[in-house]
């Protein structure tokens, strides 16, 4: 049970699907970005540790984010989705082979979408335990 649930209430779906979106468009992002960057890799013939480092460290960094669902963390990270998200864009516009980009685009704002359901219906779930626990408090002192 989630500590945001009031006790005996089953968890909201949107709190559960969410959870669910967010972790599988964080892995198809992260494989999608591994894909565009070795495409890129072969392409510009580039140091591979270095078009590595720049495409997929800020998406790794938040991982820790993703699989505890720290909501701070998950707020940075649609920032730098943002990102990800005019790269994919303009590279889909630009290149010649733009199902990976566009692929990419999609799968970055569905887990901005999700991001931004999971932090919504995590607010509506704690202001309902709230609501109990006062509830229970004010049922306490009577």
């Amino acid at each position: 049970m989630n500590k945001t649930t009031p006790p005996g209430s089953p968890p909201s779906l949107a709190l559960t699907g969410s959870r669910i979106m967010i972790r599988l468009s964080y892995a198809c992002a992260l494989l999608l970005t591994l894909m565009t960057a070795i495409k890129d890799i072969q392409e510009t013939q580039a140091a591979w540790w270095l078009v590595l480092g720049i495409m997929l460290v800020p998406l790794l960094a938040f991982s820790r984010s993703i699989f505890t669902l720290d909501v701070r963390g998950l707020i940075w990270l649609c920032f730098v989705l943002c990102l990800y998200f005019v790269m994919a864009s303009v590279e889909a516009m630009t290149s010649a082979h733009k199902i990976l980009p566009t692929l990419l685009a999609v799968v970055v704002t569905l887990l901005f979408c999700s991001v931004l359901v999971y932090t919504k219906a995590r607010a509506k779930a704690a202001k309902a335990l709230n609501t109990h626990n006062n509830t229970d408090k004010q049922d306490e002192q009577q």
